[in-house]
């Protein structure tokens, strides 16, 4: 139950870390 909220809170930075990187690319490419 503890660690619920962690690995949400977890999947939602990577989730934000990935689409910073994606927006990077795309800025590259333009």
């Amino acid at each position: 139950m503890i660690g619920m909220p962690s690995a949400f809170a977890l999947g939602i930075f990577s989730g934000k870390f990935i689409l910073y990187l994606c927006f990077r690319k795309a800025c590259g490419l333009f």
